[in-house]
């Protein structure tokens, strides 16, 4: 289980919501470490590009204030289990044509899983 790292989401992304749940839940990471980048404390934002996390998940390390984005922060945590994955997602053609999907989903994600609406 990753310690020590902190993944900032949007808060208003039913899907950032349901993948930090499912990290969750099959023990990548603790509840402890999904934070809304929203509502994240100064020690965290000050050490986070907040543009590119608006639009990109970001995995903050607190021992090291290093901060991976997108794909990256997502490798980081389903490779940590086991090693081999991070040596097979990193290889240059399943990573680049990772970058391009997790873009795709990332610019679609309002569309693919929108917010809930309140009626009126």
């Amino acid at each position: 289980m990753i310690k020590h790292k902190k993944l900032l989401i949007d808060q208003d992304c039913p899907m950032c919501q349901a993948y930090g749940s499912a990290f969750t839940k099959y023990r990548l990471i603790d509840s402890a470490t999904v934070t809304p980048y929203q509502t994240a404390h100064p020690n965290f934002t000050a050490a986070i590009d907040m543009d590119r996390a608006k639009n990109e998940i970001a995995l903050y390390c607190t021992k090291t204030n290093k901060t991976k984005y997108g794909i990256d922060a997502m490798i980081e945590i389903v490779s940590q289990p086991k090693g081999i994955f991070r040596k097979i997602l990193s290889t240059k053609p399943v990573h680049s044509g990772l970058i391009v999907l997790y873009r795709f989903v990332s610019f679609n994600r309002k569309v693919i899983a929108p917010a809930a609406t309140i009626p009126n």
